[in-house]
C-alpha cells in the first residue's frame, strides 16, 4: 500500500459504486452468476444511465429545490418525459437492458420506489404517481419481490431521510404519515419480454 492510499471507495456515484462492488472484490454476494455489468450489455446499460440520470434522478431533484417557476417546470418536463420513455420501453421489455436484471435497473429502482412516497408531494412532481403507470408500476413490483429487497426498502428512514433532512424544501421537519405503500402485489407482467 502506497503513501496516502486507505484501500477506500471514495465515490458517491451509485453507478461506480455498482461496478465496484461487481468486480472489485471477486464474485458479487458469493454468486458467479451475478453480474449486473455484463460485458454484452454495458453499452445498453451506460446508455440507459446516461439517458435516466440527468432527465429523471437529477430532474427530480431540480424539481424539489427550485427556485423559480421556470426552473421548477423544466425539471418536472424532463422527469415525466423520462417517466413516459420508460412506460413505453417497458410495456413491452421485463428489463432495461437485455433480459435481466442489471446495474441500470437497480439504479432506476431506488428512484422508482421513493417516488410515490416522496417525490410526488415533496417534490411536487405530482403529474401522477408511479402506481398509475402500468408498466412501470408492474417492473417496481418485479424488482420489489426479488429476495431479500422488501426487507431492504424502508419507507420510514426514506420519508425520514427526505422530509427530515432537506430544510430548504421542507423547514419544519414534518414527515407525513402517509402514503401507505404495498408493493407485494403480483406485478402482472407474466406476458412481458
Amino acid at each position: 500500500m502506497g503513501a496516502g492510499h486507505r484501500e477506500t471507495i471514495v465515490s458517491n456515484e451509485s453507478a461506480d459504486i455498482l461496478r465496484m462492488f461487481n468486480s472489485s472484490f471477486g464474485s458479487p454476494v458469493g454468486r458467479a452468476d451475478f453480474d449486473l455489468y455484463l460485458k454484452v450489455l454495458r453499452e445498453q446499460i451506460d446508455e440507459w444511465d446516461v439517458r435516466i440520470y440527468p432527465a429523471l434522478n437529477d430532474g427530480l431533484c431540480r424539481a424539489g429545490f427550485a427556485t423559480s417557476q421556470e426552473a421548477y417546470e423544466a425539471a418536472f418536463a424532463d422527469a415525466f418525459e423520462m417517466l413516459d420513455a420508460l412506460e413505453a420501453h417497458l410495456s413491452s421489455r421485463r428489463y432495461l437492458a437485455g433480459d435481466r436484471l442489471t446495474g441500470a435497473d437497480w439504479r432506476l429502482f431506488v428512484t422508482l420506489v421513493r417516488f410515490d412516497t416522496v417525490y410526488f408531494s415533496h417534490f411536487r412532481c405530482n403529474r401522477q404517481r408511479i402506481s398509475a403507470y402500468k408498466a412501470l408500476h408492474g417492473y417496481l413490483l418485479d424488482l420489489y419481490l426479488v429476495p431479500d429487497i422488501a426487507e431492504a426498502v424502508r419507507f420510514d428512514h426514506i420519508k425520514a431521510h427526505c422530509y427530515g433532512g432537506m430544510l430548504a424544501v421542507n423547514p419544519t421537519r414534518v414527515i407525513p404519515l402517509g402514503p401507505t405503500l404495498s408493493l407485494s402485489e403480483p406485478p402482472g407482467r407474466d406476458n412481458v419480454g
